[in-house]
């Protein structure tokens, strides 16, 4: 008999908490009888409880009979969605319990380059909060690529990562924390300024050098158009600022990083409504329960930037 539908009131309380262990157990163990030893149930117990999760989310989560016990395909939908919750509650219980008691330890974090220039983020007082709330933990902070520090999250050198968002990876969970805006710049010294000023088109940039980033998922993500000569590559956006402030390339900065450069090196913005992007600027951390540090890291990220995202803070 098909699980009638019903409108889910998406309002989680402890008795569905309950309910979906109980369907995580199962679909680990492929059946109702294998999950009888761990879950402590009988069986009637687990196909009732199975059978209230079915009304409880409207959904049909599971099939058996004599082809043997399968999850349907909202079945597995709801088994991800489940092992995920279960784990970001597991890990808020963990930062909680932390923050009563002294840490110690050490919380290793890789951030891509020049987000320390961006006030939408402030990375400085986030980590201040966190040392002096557990001045005994060591922080260990390294600046790397999106694409390695992901890697390194999911080898388990990095506990955490600031990367510019791209793509979901399976084994990661990502946290996203604000958009960054890119723009195309030139030096004021650049001979497309002293040529054209503020008269600048798109087709005089035909000529110029451009330089470019070398992860080729990167590069996808800018609009580099067909006119523009790329001569040169970097992995940083610090190395792309070294080489634009040659005054021999044009190139992608972060609004922000430019303009905090500018009393160095003055950037001009090219053609801002035809050459302009947006990042997600997202932490990453592997999936699952990790070390009491990092979830009193991340309990103290989530209530910074809930307070950061308020009106009135």
């Amino acid at each position: 008999m098909a699980t009638p539908h019903r409108g889910f009131t998406a309002r989680i309380g402890d008795g569905d908490l309950r309910l979906l262990r109980i369907f995580c157990t199962v679909a680990e163990r492929g059946g109702f009888s294998t999950a009888e030893s761990e879950l402590q149930m009988g069986l009637p117990a687990i196909s009732r409880a199975i059978k209230d999760l079915e009304v409880r989310l409207g959904l049909r989560l599971c099939r058996r009979g004599r082809s043997g016990f399968a999850l349907t395909k909202d079945g597995q939908q709801v088994q991800a969605a489940s092992l995920q919750l279960l784990a970001d509650l597991e890990r808020f219980e963990l930062g909680i319990r932390a923050l009563h008691a002294e840490l110690s330890g050490a919380i290793t974090i890789g951030v891509v380059d020049t987000l320390i220039t961006d006030e939408a983020f402030r990375i400085p007082a986030l980590l201040k909060t966190f040392k002096t709330r557990h001045p005994e933990v060591q922080i260990n902070l390294t600046v790397r690529t999106s694409n390695l520090i992901e890697q390194a999250v999911i080898d388990g050198s990095l506990d955490a990562g600031l990367v510019i968002g791209r793509r979901r990876i399976r084994p990661l969970s990502h946290r996203f924390l604000y958009r960054e805006t890119s723009h195309l710049y030139c030096s004021a010294e650049h001979p497309l300024v002293r040529r054209h000023g503020a008269a600048i088109r798109v087709e005089h940039l035909a000529d110029c050098d451009f330089v470019g980033y070398t992860a080729v998922s990167e590069i996808g993500r800018l609009r580099t158009g067909p006119a523009f000569r790329r001569t040169a590559l970097v992995d940083h956006m610090e190395a792309a600022a070294i080489l634009i402030g040659t005054d021999c390339f044009i190139g992608y900065l972060p609004d922000h990083y430019a303009a905090a450069m500018s009393s160095r090196r003055r950037f001009v913005r090219l053609l801002e409504d035809d050459f302009a992007f947006h990042s997600d600027v997202e932490l990453v951390t592997r999936r699952g329960p990790g070390s009491p540090v990092l979830a009193a890291f991340l309990a103290q990220l989530d209530a910074w930037t809930s307070r950061a995202s308020r009106p009135d803070a």
